[in-house]
């Protein structure tokens, strides 16, 4: 019967507004019956109050605080220390709670009346649920004989006090004397056996009685409830577990993705639009392009006839491209372009594929205007009338002519001017953002010249190539007697004259730095740059002869001598004697000068065409 009832109330409960946390079986004198375990394998954690009178379990249930209008119970139930309802007598809290749930068989008080009697008709000991009514200040006992009923759903199963009585009132007491060490010996010598607290047999059928479930049921139950524990249990380790990971990586700063191996899983791009600014490294960037270029037997698109640049200062047109036509009159697509260049969009799209990946590089315009003095001092009619860097910016207009001589061109804005904007436009706020949107839609990538290896790093992750393709050595740089260092008023005036090339300078590093801890974050960024510097330092180690850049009289090889333009000292590199073909053609590579790289891709190309001569 207990079996049906809990399943009822399992079943029931929610019809009824029963929402408890627990379910808890209290037996009111006996032993606790083991039946009553089915209440807490629906919910392990329950805390709804069941009565449990001997002999059958149970017949009612006390909803716990979550019932509506409940007042506070505080800590009225004895021996739990759970909540209880505040009145036994039909009025306050717990009516509404069990809807006249106490009925005193004889209309006298609750505990005088509605005491169970035996089957001598003498009133049991049994003392029942103690609880202590806030209303009448004084201690009240629920009967656990009595009729209790919650809504329709133990109604038809309640007990009255005739149902002590039944067939399985001889069965509970044929237990109780079994757990009490009463049960005589088969023998029948009448000698008390030790008490079997494993299986109580029904001396009715001679079955399992364990209260109305079979052993087999209950065996289930506590199987069912220790899973229950155990995966309660392993859920709360795991879920510690994680989140103690999460607190050290975070912590230790650690990117999990550095514990991963580093491989190239998707193809490398292989369309590639350099815009080639002037003075900004972007010699040291040409070489990797040209190097990647041969090592994948790509196409570039290299200038026409004996020139070195695509028909810089004037707008890029694709006459400027050897065979930039073939036979049938369409434009040939080329892989690489990267040679001094003034952008000019519709031209270059002729002769690149619609898919190429675009990038470009930016130097402080300070730092870019004292290189340009340097570099092209004889070049710039402005740079030629100034006696230094100095005396032009104190009085830069009267030097400078305007954007009318192209030749002036490195001396103001030139990075603007490489983009293919008017270098002598006043710096106005909304001009300048138009520009700067422009080429942000058609270049996906801007660099800093001055955080080379961070800016390698990220091209990289952004062509998808592997690390030996990014890896430099630096080329076309000045030597120390030839660099002007600029004081802060220097740099200064500088920004302030070249106004356009600063404001693109800013805001592109910006977007740079953004990109960064956007794709990369600190910590990879510090391990991808750490190891860049590492295979540069094991590289310069394998192919130089010395690991400092020489000046030009100390390169043995000729062709490895850059050119020499201005006031400017550049310097270069000497191979060791000692390397074997393969690797004296990987440093050969590394260490060639833009001029000497161009003419050996042209004519690596172009086998037909007369070969380029570079300048001594």
């Amino acid at each position: 019967m207990s079996h049906l009832l809990a399943t009822a109330l399992h079943q029931e409960a929610p019809a009824l507004g029963l929402h408890c946390h627990h379910w808890v079986c209290v037996a009111s004198g006996g032993p606790l019956p083991q039946a009553c375990s089915l209440l807490t394998i629906w919910d392990p954690e329950a805390i709804c109050l069941v009565l449990m009178p001997p002999p059958l379990c149970p017949v009612g249930v006390i909803e716990g605080p979550t019932m509506e209008k409940q007042l506070d119970w505080g800590d009225m139930l004895r021996g739990i220390g759970r909540p209880a309802p505040t009145d036994v007598k039909g009025a306050g809290p717990s009516a509404a709670l069990m809807g006249s749930s106490l009925q005193a068989p004889l209309g006298k008080t609750a505990w005088e009346e509605s005491r169970p009697v035996t089957e001598e008709g003498e009133a049991s000991n049994m003392t029942g649920l103690e609880l202590w009514s806030p209303s009448s200040r004084r201690e009240q006992k629920l009967c656990p004989a009595c009729e209790v009923r919650i809504g329709g759903v133990v109604s038809h199963l309640s007990l009255q006090a005739s149902a002590l009585e039944s067939p399985e009132l001889a069965a509970h007491k044929a237990v109780e004397r079994q757990v009490q060490g009463t049960r005589l010996s088969d023998s029948g010598d009448g000698v008390p056996e030790e008490p079997d607290f494993q299986s109580p047999r029904d001396p009715l059928s001679g079955g399992s009685l364990d209260h109305g479930i079979p052993a087999q049921d209950i065996r289930d139950l506590d199987i069912k409830r220790q899973f229950f524990q155990f995966w309660r249990s392993f859920q709360a380790v795991s879920l510690l577990l994680v989140v103690a990971l999460f607190l050290l990586v975070g912590f230790l700063h650690v990117d999990i993705k550095l514990l991963t191996p580093d491989q190239v899983e998707e193809l490398p791009v292989t369309n590639v639009m350099f815009l080639k600014t002037h003075k900004t490294a972007s010699s040291t960037v040409l070489n990797i392009l040209y190097r990647f270029t041969e090592t994948h037997n790509l196409s570039a698109a290299l200038p026409a006839g004996s020139s070195f640049h695509l028909g810089y200062p004037w707008l890029f047109l694709t006459r400027y491209v050897e065979g930039c036509k073939k036979d049938d009159g369409h434009y040939q697509h080329f892989n690489i372009m990267g040679n001094h260049l003034r952008f000019n969009a519709p031209e270059v799209q002729k002769v690149m594929a619609e898919d190429s990946f675009y990038f470009s590089i930016l130097r402080d315009p300070a730092l870019q205007l004292e290189s340009s003095f340097a570099y092209y001092k004889s070049y710039a009619p402005a740079f030629q009338r100034a006696q230094s860097l100095e005396a032009f910016l104190e009085e830069p207009r009267r030097y400078y002519q305007g954007a009318g001589s192209l030749r002036d061109a490195p001396a103001r804005n030139s990075m603007w001017f490489d983009f293919g904007f008017d270098p002598d436009a006043p710096p106005e706020d909304g001009y300048v953002r138009a520009r700067l949107a422009e080429v942000e839609r058609r270049f996906q990538l801007v660099l800093i010249a001055e955080h080379f290896d961070e800016s390698m790093v990220l091209l990289r992750r952004r062509l998808r190539w592997r690390l030996d393709d990014v890896v430099y050595f630096q080329l076309n740089a000045r030597g120390a007697r030839s660099v002007a260092g600029l004081g802060p008023r220097g740099r200064a005036r500088a920004r302030r004259w070249c106004a356009l090339d600063w404001r693109l300078y800013q805001h592109f590093n910006r977007t740079f730095w953004a990109q960064l801890r956007a794709e990369l974050g600190p910590s990879r960024l510090r391990a991808e740059v750490a190891r860049l510097r590492a295979r540069r330092r094991e590289l310069a180690g394998l192919c130089l002869q010395d690991a400092a850049p020489k000046n030009r009289t100390q390169i043995q090889d000729p062709e490895l001598r850059p050119y020499q333009p201005g006031r400017a000292d550049i310097l270069g590199y000497d191979l060791r004697r000692d390397l074997d073909d393969a690797t004296r053609l990987l440093c050969r590579r590394m260490v060639m000068p833009e001029l000497q790289y161009t003419a050996h891709l042209y004519a690596r190309q172009f086998p037909e065409k007369p070969r380029k001569v570079v300048p001594a």
